[in-house]
């Protein structure tokens, strides 16, 4: 015993201690239980959600054969847990397939569906079985793919790549249960649509999105991804990924002095084409066809001509051809419809002339060009013929002359005229028809019965292939865009107020750089600098050069010229070395660029734009590409054909996969308990 204590003291202390010590095993003991407990059943949800994934994977298999035409029913397991539950749902998700033309941005396809899902849960955790792929999200709501999708994109040795999408979709009304039915509820193909152009195969100018929205968008996307090689973009607000995939471009060239989308082309008084070579010195005037001329003309519809008029080149029409006046062709004529010679036609003189339809000639007309024509030969009074021709149809003459020179092989009937001269060779797989008539045909030679005439010419008309005349809307609104975002005008801010309001009368300077413009009126003089580099002017409104204006390029750097607007030209836009390749005026789909009495150097490039027209004399020395509607009052066009060596625009977009092929179709399934 302590001096001063009290016996008992120590004993209570102990036993207090022991009860102490118990106490805190016994808590302890359950804290362990506890946590053991929340342990294992961590560990167990974990195995039964490892156990439904591949529950899951399976269900994906046998249902794609259901889905894609394997079998019509097929029983599959469900992936039930005591900790998950399934469900299906006919709205989770859905997917957008768009088409787009990537010149005119008008949409020729845009088809959404619900996806549908089966779907496991388990507290925060979910799988899904949806678009025919299995998707896992965890509990902070990432996702992950578990079994990939039916999307297919491939690439066969650089060449042809081709998206096939077999769109899965799931309605149904089971919910828990072991197994359940899978059934077929009916497939469609979505593209390609047969007999629509801009939904067919190959894929031309085409822009395709393909856009699902889904809890696991952020897999889709990652796949997309993996798959293509290609960037996708998110929409996080709307849980949608999208991808997007271009059509290969060919690239874009002018090889023609005129080049007309127009579906009527008008050239009267005397319009002339030739050609020169810049990178081999400026244009010198001499004869009609400077020595090595090569300025070949496209039409892409009916053209007519009247008043003599000159094309030193190729002559192509993709459709009627009517010609009032005298037509030389240093070149052959190729006419992928009737051929019209009307009255004062005059001289007719090409290498070779092809017409697949008829041939009309009025009274008048000299042809000395060999000519193959599909259809019927008509001829009127006083034409005469002193070249070969060749037709698929009768041969119907008129009171002219058939000279010595010339020949007619038809794979019909010759019909002559009452006084005609046949002076030459006429061959008819038909007969030589002269009942009732008195021709003049003593020295002729005359074969009936002869075997066809060699018609292959024709092939040239029917296989001609036109420029690409798609807008370059897209082209124009992203250089504006980007101009107005990012430009030079800090440095030349006094001359470009001057140059968009009409005052430099004086003389205004750009030098190399990029700038943005409200519009360009010139009435006095403007000088493009591109000694340090190019110029390029991206202008939201009109471009336009008036009687007292020019433009006077200097340095050897490229003048590019986006305009939003109109382009009347009525001054002169010149280069100082005589170069047409060096300037470039781009219009959109609205644009109207017109000249009159104006003298350009470059190119007018507005593929789909509203008109293109030349008046007063005007003279291009470069190139025309656009809807071409008329070219009067003598205007003439020297083709640059420096300019064949260089791409007119550059179209190319690497930030998108390309797409050749598509196939996509949509392949509908019901779940129901069984």
């Amino acid at each position: 015993m302590y001096p001063g204590g009290k016996s008992g003291d120590r004993g209570q202390s102990e036993v207090i201690g022991f009860v102490l010590l118990i106490g805190l095993v016994a808590v302890g003991v359950t804290g362990v239980v506890a946590l053991g407990g929340t342990a294992i059943d961590a560990t167990q949800d974990r195995a039964a959600f490892d156990n439904a994934e591949l529950a899951m994977s399976e269900f994906d298999s046998r249902t794609g054969v259901v889905a894609l035409g394997g079998t019509g029913v097929n029983r599959v397991r469900f992936p039930t847990t005591d900790s998950g539950d399934v469900s299906v749902r006919g709205d989770a998700g859905s997917l957008r397939f768009e088409v787009t033309n990537r010149s005119t941005g008008a949409v020729a396809m845009n088809e959404s569906m619900p996806l549908g899902a089966v779907v496991y849960e388990q507290g925060e955790r979910s799988l899904a079985y949806q678009g025919g792929g299995v998707w896992a999200l965890d509990e902070s709501g990432n996702a992950r793919m578990v079994s990939p999708p039916e999307f297919h994109y491939r690439v066969r040795d650089g060449r042809d790549p081709t998206l096939t999408l077999p769109i899965v979709t799931v309605r149904g009304n089971a919910t828990g249960g072991r197994t359940a039915l899978v059934s077929s509820a009916g497939s469609s193909t979505l593209f390609p649509e047969y007999g629509n152009e801009s939904l067919d195969n190959p894929l031309e100018q085409g822009l395709v999105n393909v856009t699902v929205e889904s809890r696991y968008y952020r897999a889709w996307g990652d796949y997309m991804e993996t798959r293509t090689s290609g960037n996708v973009s998110y929409d996080h607000d709307a849980h949608t990924v999208t991808l997007t995939l271009v059509s290969p471009q060919e690239p874009r060239t002018v090889e023609n002095a005129i080049a007309s989308g127009s579906q009527s082309v008008v050239i009267q008084g005397g319009t002339d084409v030739d050609s020169y070579n810049s990178s081999e010195g400026p244009y010198v005037s001499g004869s009609p066809c400077p020595p090595g001329s090569n300025a070949s003309v496209y039409v892409v519809e009916d053209l007519e001509l009247s008043g003599d008029s000159t094309v030193c080149g190729d002559m192509y029409v993709d459709g009627d051809l009517d010609i009032g006046g005298g037509i030389v062709v240093r070149g052959d004529l190729i006419v992928n419809g009737d051929l019209t010679f009307g009255g004062g036609a005059g001289t007719v003189d090409a290498d070779l002339i092809v017409a697949t339809g008829t041939l009309d000639m009025a009274g008048g007309v000299t042809l000395q060009s060999d000519t193959v024509v599909g259809g019927t030969v008509s001829e009127g009074g006083g034409v005469t013929v002193t070249s070969d021709v060749r037709t698929g149809g009768r041969y119907l003459a008129g009171s002219g002359t058939l000279t010595d020179t010339g020949s007619v092989h038809a794979a019909d009937d010759y019909v002559p005229a009452n006084g005609q001269n046949v002076e030459g060779t006429v061959r008819t797989a038909g007969v030589y028809d002269d009942d009732s008539v008195y021709p003049n045909d003593g020295s002729a030679t005359i074969v009936e019965g002869a075997a066809g005439p060699d018609l292959s010419d024709l092939e040239r008309a029917r296989d001609l292939t036109p420029p690409n005349f798609g807008s370059i809307d897209n082209e124009i609104d992203s250089k504006l865009a980007e101009t107005t975002a990012s430009n030079d005008n800090g440095d030349e801010s006094g001359d470009i107020a001057d140059v968009e309001s009409g005052n430099c009368w004086g003389t205004c300077t750009l030098d190399a750089g990029s700038y943005a413009l409200e519009e360009v009126d010139v009435g006095g003089d403007l000088v493009l600098n591109t000694t340090e580099g190019p110029v390029t002017l991206a202008v939201e409104g009109d471009f336009d050069v008036g009687g007292g204006g020019e433009i006077r390029v200097i340095g050897d750097g490229a003048v590019e010229v986006y305009v939003g607007g109109d382009a009347p030209i009525s001054g002169r836009l010149v280069t100082a070395s005589g170069r047409g390749d060096q300037v470039t005026i781009y219009g959109d789909s609205e644009s109207s660029v017109s000249l009159s009495s104006a003298t350009v150097y470059g190119v007018l490039y507005a593929p789909g734009n509203d008109e293109i027209s030349m008046s007063g004399g005007s003279e291009l020395y470069g190139a025309i590409v656009g809807t071409v509607t008329s070219a009067r009052g003598g205007s003439v066009i020297h083709y640059d054909e420096a300019l064949r060596s260089r791409e007119a625009i550059d179209t190319t977009n690497d930030a998108y996969p390309e797409l050749t092929y598509v196939h996509v179709s949509v392949n509908n399934v019901t779940v129901s308990s069984g």
